[in-house]
């Protein structure tokens, strides 16, 4: 607070493929009544801890796709959970922007489920690295058309990239030179769609 810094703070439920609930919670679904009244007095003690701290957001669960794969049932529970969840948080904190963030193949890969969730959210959280299906860097252009499938895909909402990155690695396919352009078409790209892009953290 004495810095005048607000903060993007997640609540990581799902941590990718590791569901994050206490060990009596780990067989119960997500929309079970237990698991969202627990959780709950998680948000509670968080915010009684964090009672001078402006929030820029409140995200919950981080790239939790990772987990919930394609099962329709993983789905429903998860937006079921997340519902009850944004609901109470407005009620805590009028005006803080909640969000979950997805991977960008996530979101691709399961469209539906992803516009279904964040029809909740107030902002669109998403994590993107340029990364190929083999496993390879991208090409660094690319982040021009993957800017637009979001910005198509959540035309009112605005974009959080709360995580960026490409690699360096020639390894991966890549170099520091393409690091560089990646990131100079990123610059590019986010001007093309500022008044849809809200943060990006590198």
């Amino acid at each position: 607070p004495n810095k005048n810094v607000s903060l993007d703070f997640t609540f990581a439920v799902f941590n990718a493929y590791l569901k994050e609930t206490p060990s009596d919670l780990k067989e119960k679904s997500l929309n079970d009544p237990e698991v969202i009244d627990r959780f709950k007095k998680l948000v509670d003690f968080v915010f009684s801890k964090t009672d001078k701290i402006t929030f820029a957001s409140i995200n919950i669960g981080s790239e939790h796709d990772a987990y919930l794969q394609n099962s329709s049932q993983k789905w429903k529970e998860y937006i079921e959970f997340y519902k009850e969840i944004v609901d109470y948080i407005h009620q805590k904190k009028p005006g803080v922007p909640v969000t979950t963030e997805l991977t960008f193949e996530g979101i691709m890969k399961n469209q539906q489920y992803a516009k279904e969730l964040n029809q909740y959210s107030d902002q669109v959280a998403v994590s993107y690295y340029l990364m190929e299906e083999d496993g390879f860097a991208g090409d660094p252009t690319r982040v021009y058309k993957d800017f637009e499938k979001l910005v198509n895909m959540f035309p009112n909402k605005q974009i959080l990239f709360l995580q960026f990155g490409y690699p360096s690695s020639e390894y991966l396919g890549s170099s520091q030179e393409k690091q560089a352009q990646f990131i100079h078409e990123s610059f590019n790209a986010w001007d093309r769609y500022s008044s849809n892009v809200k943060m990006i953290d590198f």
